[in-house]
């Protein structure tokens, strides 16, 4: 009994600060009350995350044992935990410094944004501003973006981030390609999908006004035919 409460009080003293060496210290010598403890108390975390500040550090943690010893078990209850909630402010702190990232955390900051595409845009922007060079991760994330998406939500904002990339003072060649090619594989989307709608419509419109006629055709030979009956 002394040692299960020595056990609770040492995991129920654990602060942030210190969670990621004793959860090490648990991997390394194979502790596994102290594993089960420490995977308990961050999920504890996570479920109770609901401020930027905690939800950083539950991701960091959560990345950390992913990378480190391939379990991507808190991830996934992280993500699920957020995916319920708006991370807005979260996501524009977390990527205001798009270089420290890894892409899969990238990744995952664009699945946690779903369908805020403002949110990423104005994100390319802030990390644009007082750079010299098109950044790696800059790149990665307008290759991984919904671009036509964001074309059709807000064509002004979309076209004011590419016109920062062409700004940039040494931006080289090869970038300068890959974006316009980038706006111009998004052009050709935008363009066939309003296509696609435009075509869907009239298709609707001919099949509604097939079936007018159709039952216009039905209501008058009916018609006839009640008044033959009358007639006999």
């Amino acid at each position: 009994k002394q040692w299960y409460q020595r056990r609770v009080a040492i995991t129920a003293g654990i602060e942030d600060h210190m969670y990621q060496e004793i959860h090490k210290l648990s991997r390394v010598f194979e502790i596994d009350w102290l594993k089960g403890s420490c995977i308990s108390w961050l999920r504890r975390r996570i479920n109770s995350a609901t401020e930027t500040a905690d939800k950083t550090f539950t991701l960091n943690e959560s990345w950390y044992i992913f990378i480190k010893w391939e379990n991507k078990d808190m991830l996934n209850e992280l993500k699920s935990c957020l995916l319920v909630q708006d991370n807005s402010a979260f996501i524009s702190e977390y990527m205001s410094d798009v270089d420290r990232l890894e892409e899969g955390q990238i990744d995952l900051m664009l699945t946690l944004g779903g369908s805020n595409s403002d949110l990423f845009l104005q994100t390319i922007m802030q990390n644009l501003t007082g750079q010299r060079k098109l950044q790696d991760k800059i790149k990665y994330l307008l290759q991984n973006m919904n671009l036509a998406f964001c074309s059709e939500r807000n064509e002004e904002l979309y076209h004011h981030v590419f016109e920062d990339v062409s700004s940039l003072p040494e931006i080289s060649v090869a970038d300068m390609q890959f974006s316009l090619k980038l706006m111009s594989d998004t052009s050709r989307l935008v363009t066939s999908r309003r296509e696609r709608k435009k075509t869907k419509s009239l298709l609707i419109y001919d099949s509604c006004t097939k079936t007018n006629e159709i039952i216009k055709g039905i209501s008058e030979d009916c018609f006839t035919t009640m008044f033959l009956v009358v007639e006999k």
